[in-house]
């Protein structure tokens, strides 16, 4: 559902409501509209709000920690990486072979893993169609 249109349904959604409670003023009895009455609501209200934020407060955390995991992997990873090229690059022109398969296969390792560790969602994945020159096709 697009943006636009979900913030329109809450905000209508939220002036029926107003409009409700207005209309429901004026039907119910005088003891509902005590200063004891508007205390309760007033504290169920503020509970309401605490719980909000504290679910919002769990909701960031566990974001925050998700991606600290993320980013402490990347940078390990890539640690074991600079790693074991200085110390191939230690024992000198002997493994010069090895160093060069290395390099070969972090090419064809790397993007495999970048979609592991980042998978794309499939709703934004583009598919490009080639044509055979570069002009737009006209339709005759």
């Amino acid at each position: 559902m697009n943006t636009t249109l979900t913030a329109l349904f809450v905000f209508g959604f939220l002036i029926g409501t107003v409009l409700l409670g207005m209309g429901l003023r004026r039907v119910l009895p005088e003891d509902h509209l005590s200063a004891e009455s508007k205390d309760v609501v007033k504290l169920a209200m503020g509970l309401v709000a605490t719980m909000a934020a504290l679910v919002l407060g769990l909701l960031v955390s566990s974001a925050k920690g998700a991606y600290d995991t993320k980013r402490s992997e990347v940078i390990q990873m890539a640690a074991k990486i600079a790693f074991l090229d200085r110390l191939l690059t230690v024992y000198g022109p002997e493994a010069a072979q090895a160093r060069a398969q290395k390099r070969a296969c972090r090419r064809s390792w790397l993007p495999t893993r970048k979609q592991v560790t980042w998978p794309m969602p499939r709703s934004s994945i583009s598919r490009l169609t080639t044509t055979s020159s570069a002009a737009p096709r006209r339709r005759p």
